[in-house]
């Protein structure tokens, strides 16, 4: 019984990761999606560009930032006191 759950666990996730890519192969194509390689990892990291939905700014893979310069650098005082 096990075994039969797992394989059904593995086969929706498998149609989840492929409605995934072709999801996003559809947003690039028409330009409401970007990647963005990771400069730690190196991993490309899909994200959308739409109206409405929060943009997760760490890598998928590594959890760094994917910016240069995160939005805590402008709004955190003890970053900005650092080079002064």
């Amino acid at each position: 019984m096990n075994q039969r759950l797992d394989m059904l666990t593995h086969a929706v996730a498998a149609d989840v990761q492929r409605l995934n890519i072709i999801v996003f192969q559809f947003l690039k194509t028409m330009g409401f999606a970007e990647e963005i390689e990771c400069r730690h990892c190196g991993v490309v990291n899909m994200r959308p560009k739409v109206d409405g939905i929060e943009v997760d700014d760490k890598c998928a893979d590594c959890g760094k930032t994917l910016d240069p310069l995160s939005d805590e650098v402008f709004t955190d005082a003890e970053i900005m006191d650092e080079n002064e």
